[in-house]
């Protein structure tokens, strides 16, 4: 729903997120749209970093994917499906 995607863009950037984009969004005859990929630009700072790559690890291994590291990288892709 809108409300759970904005739920989860508000934890991303409390986690620290300096911006959340949904890419590749599909878009319906109804008129909605959907995603399942964001790339989220992590903050500088070492512990929000911490938090934030916490959060899209969690989000990986409920998927069964590999977590990303840090490796001072200015994106990430979260894949929710």
């Amino acid at each position: 729903t809108t409300e759970a995607s904005l739920a989860m863009a508000n934890e991303l950037y409390a986690r620290g997120a300096t911006r959340v984009t949904a890419v590749k969004i599909d878009r319906y005859e109804t008129g909605e749209e959907n995603t399942g990929k964001l790339i989220v630009s992590p903050p500088k700072e070492p512990s929000a970093r911490e938090r934030l790559f916490a959060w899209c690890a969690e989000c990986a291994e409920e998927r069964g994917l590999e977590a990303d590291r840090d490796t001072g990288q200015d994106h990430l892709l979260v894949m929710l499906d």
